[in-house]
């Protein structure tokens, strides 16, 4: 069974999986930008998005390698709400999770990207209780960053403006306030794909 590309949504069939990399972030319906996919039923049968990069960011890109200057991949949390929220690292390879982060009003999280990927915990108690996340994976050939901002756990943020964006020239997770569509759920999978290097930038309650 093949799948189709229409337009800037691409529907793929159930033995469609990751690829490069079979993971966590597992998706059927694949929006603009997304990352290929190998149909296992299939595997010469690949479906890429039709919405080009910004060749302006590509073009970046490849000077700041040529010149050496290609800056460190971060996954960060911009804390805007009205009190601290808890930010909590758990990397895709079961390694030790990162040290759990109290970001006060106005502060922010950062930490350099996991090789193997991570999931981000986001929430408003320590013990991380219904956590809004956002998961990242990389790939090699191509160079991409596979990301997505999830309410499969829960989201305690829903009532505000939340989004996760890798940059100007990629697709956006941009939720308005109690916008539950805008979010990747179990139901609804949404990741997004785009060239390294980039910074996943998660702005909470904006």
């Amino acid at each position: 069974m093949r799948g189709t590309c229409s337009g800037d949504v691409h529907v793929l069939p159930a033995s469609c999986v990751d690829w490069p990399r079979d993971g966590p972030l597992v998706t059927y319906i694949k929006t603009a930008n997304s990352f290929p996919c190998r149909d296992t039923n299939n595997p010469s049968f690949y479906c890429k998005s039709k919405k080009r990069i910004s060749t302006m960011k590509t073009s970046l890109i490849a000077l700041g390698a040529l010149l050496g200057l290609v800056s460190a991949q971060n996954a960060v949390v911009h804390n805007h709400c009205a009190t601290s929220v808890y930010v909590q690292s758990f990397p895709y390879d079961g390694s030790a999770p990162g040290p759990l982060t109290t970001v006060p009003k106005g502060g922010t999280f950062s930490e350099k990207f996991r090789a193997s990927g991570s999931t981000v915990k986001i929430a408003k108690t320590k013990t991380l209780d219904k956590p809004l996340f956002f998961g990242y994976s990389l790939s090699s050939n191509p160079d991409y960053a596979y990301y997505e901002l999830s309410t499969e756990w829960g989201n305690p943020f829903a009532a505000n403006p939340n989004s996760l964006s890798p940059g100007d020239g990629c697709e956006v997770f941009d939720c308005a306030a109690n916008d539950a569509a805008c979010y990747s759920t179990p139901a609804h999978k949404k990741v997004y794909g785009c060239p390294q290097p980039v910074t996943l930038t998660a702005d909470l309650c904006q």
